[in-house]
């Protein structure tokens, strides 16, 4: 008896001193999560949201607050967890179990503000794209005429300007090369990535059609010097304050080939109006289209579509082959990023805040118009999305409420997994940030490109 009590009192003696020092060992010297692997987010409700990776846990087993508060959940199959707590301090003691033994670490209860360098560096004026490539942020400035190579912390390395009225608009990039679609001037622009003043403008390629008042060339995509490029086709814009719908034509989007000295071009006829996405789907070898349908605005400037969002599959080559489609209905369908495996995409929303999933195995709908994956309510459009490095969470810009959103693959549901709540990127009281557009850089952190403030702000991962 008195040895089971002195082993029961060195376990206990064992527990508190892990809990003293931030973390602890198993006993069979299994890597524990320390704290900052573990981590205390306090939501806007006043709740705080305790989370942690998968591998953190037991699977199925018990975790909760042992002081510095209340609260408790269950981990996952994974050994992930996340549940709300409620702090009565700056940092609380979490109790969980790890290869069968309880183990206690301690964390800061951390702002979910914290996460966010706003305006971490100046862009130029009218920012509308950014890339990641190589360590390196691209911006794409419509208003100045430029594109932008900047260092992540913001030192300007090099510039290209381009003439007048040319809004530089969308950024494209394969191993050599950084491709500029301008959709004030028509022009699509190839320049060299090994060049660090930009000098080296490699190919300029001039898009025509005689019938269009606006060809609208929008975000593109590039696979093997071949760039596939979606065009808005307006056929006519209304007198203003007339209250009728702007004319749009057939959709179409060109590809453009870059394999000879002189590039050619073939213009592709959409099911789908008026194209303004296309991604690549490496994994299938496939080219992704997305048509938003006939956009317009009524006399409050609310936007609407008239006509069905279809996503469009197409070979790739020089004479790329349809497919197959999804009919989306009218939704008005925008920006989309696919899984690393290229068998799931997500769709942000052109006219709302709503985004949409796709199974592009087996070209079905798993999430649209009747059950759309709501952000917010709010009037606003998303300008983009992203997955995670992990493909374990897609990212949202909201560009008229100035929120990011990141929503956890597993569950769909925003909230619910490690961010409580959306990321907060307003500027102030009347100062809108326009989030644009997002990217996610090498070392793990999402970058977010503000088309009103002019600048771009850094947002730091959960581990």
């Amino acid at each position: 008896m008195k040895s089971l009590l002195a082993n029961c009192m060195i376990a206990v003696l064992s527990c508190l001193l892990a809990a003293a020092c931030g973390g602890g060992g198993s006993g069979n010297g299994q890597p524990q999560p320390t704290p900052s692997s573990i981590n205390a987010l306090a939501a806007k409700s006043g709740n705080v949201r305790i989370s942690a990776p998968a591998g953190s846990s037991d699977p199925g087993s018990s975790v909760s607050i042992a002081s510095g508060g209340s609260g408790n959940g269950q981990s996952g199959a994974d050994g992930s967890f996340a549940f709300d707590a409620q702090a009565t301090g700056n940092s609380m003691t979490v109790q969980y179990s790890k290869n069968g033994s309880v183990l206690m670490t301690t964390i800061a209860v951390k702002q979910q503000a914290e996460l966010v360098s706003l305006n971490h560096f100046a862009a130029g004026s009218g920012p509308n794209d950014m890339l990641f490539n190589a360590g390196n942020l691209y911006v794409a400035n419509s208003l100045d005429n430029s594109v932008v190579k900047y260092s992540l912390s913001g030192i300007e390395l090099a510039s290209v300007l381009f003439p007048e009225f040319s809004s530089p608009s969308h950024l494209a990039a394969d191993l050599d090369h950084l491709y500029c679609v301008s959709n004030g001037s028509n022009q699509l622009t190839r320049m060299s990535l090994a060049d660090l003043s930009f000098n080296q403008i490699q190919d300029v390629f001039q898009l025509e059609d005689s019938n269009a008042v606006f060809i609208g060339p929008a975000a593109a995509a590039v696979h093997e010097d071949r760039m596939y490029v979606p065009r808005s086709q307006v056929m006519a814009f209304p007198e203003f304050g007339s209250g009728d719908p702007t004319t749009y034509g057939t959709g179409l989007f060109s590809v453009v080939d870059y394999r000879s000295a002189a590039p050619t071009s073939s213009d592709i006829e959409c099911s789908g109006q008026n194209p303004q996405f296309i991604a690549v789907n490496k994994s299938r070898n496939e080219l992704v289209v997305v048509c938003g349908g006939e956009l317009n605005f009524d006399s409050d400037f609310t936007p609407n579509v008239s006509t069905e969002s279809v996503v469009e599959f197409y070979s790739l080559g020089s004479d790329p082959e349809r497919l197959g489609s999804i009919n989306m209905g009218e939704v008005g369908a925008g920006a989309i990023a696919i899984s690393s495996d290229g068998a799931t995409a997500y769709l942000g929303n052109s006219i709302n805040g709503n985004l949409y999933k796709l199974d592009l195995a087996n070209r079905s709908i798993l999430r649209g118009q009747s059950n759309p994956i709501v952000l917010t309510t709010e009037f606003t459009y998303i300008g983009d999305v992203e997955f995670s490095r992990d493909g374990k969470l897609i990212l949202a810009s909201s560009f008229n409420t100035d929120e990011l959103f990141i929503v956890e693959v597993a569950t769909d549901t925003p909230g619910s997994g490690r961010y409580p709540d959306p990321i907060d990127l307003s500027q102030g009281a009347d100062l809108l940030a326009g989030a644009a557009a997002v990217e996610i850089g090498d070392e793990g952190n999402a970058w977010v490109l503000n088309g009103l403030a002019n600048s771009v702000n850094r947002v730091q991962l959960l581990p």
